[in-house]
């Protein structure tokens, strides 16, 4: 049988667990993934990555940014197998994240990444509990 410590004024002692202290469900944690971005027509702004696919672009897109420096459809953030990433969508001027050119690359908590005259920043928080 499992016990839990339980303290009761200064005495301290444990006593057995009630069924519904062991059959009560696990509380959930929320995970909140978002991207902080900065463009100078703009100011700041925050976008929360609720979709799987999330495109960034001049003009088509879920986040649209002015700029003839971004092409049309210029980069997507996506959700796979567990894990967001970040591709260029055959974009002129392409992105960089962490400072270097890529196609591809798996987004961590707090990289940093350039579209155009945009940049962002990958913010993955975990354990929010519901």
């Amino acid at each position: 049988m499992d016990y839990l410590p339980i303290m009761n004024k200064s005495i301290n002692y444990t006593q057995p667990l009630s069924r519904e202290q062991i059959l009560r469900p696990q509380e959930k944690a929320k995970n909140s993934t978002f991207l902080l971005f900065t463009y100078p027509e703009a100011g700041k702004n925050k976008y929360e990555l609720n979709e799987e696919s999330v495109v960034i672009g001049r003009s088509e897109g879920n986040i649209i940014i002015p700029s003839n420096t971004i092409s049309r459809s210029h980069a997507k953030v996506l959700f796979s197998n567990g894990e967001y990433y970040i591709e260029d969508m055959n974009s002129t001027n392409g992105i960089y994240v962490n400072s270097m050119k890529v196609k591809r690359c798996v987004l961590r908590d707090g990289d940093t990444f350039q579209v155009g005259e945009a940049d962002f920043v990958f913010v993955e928080e975990h354990n929010t509990l519901i």
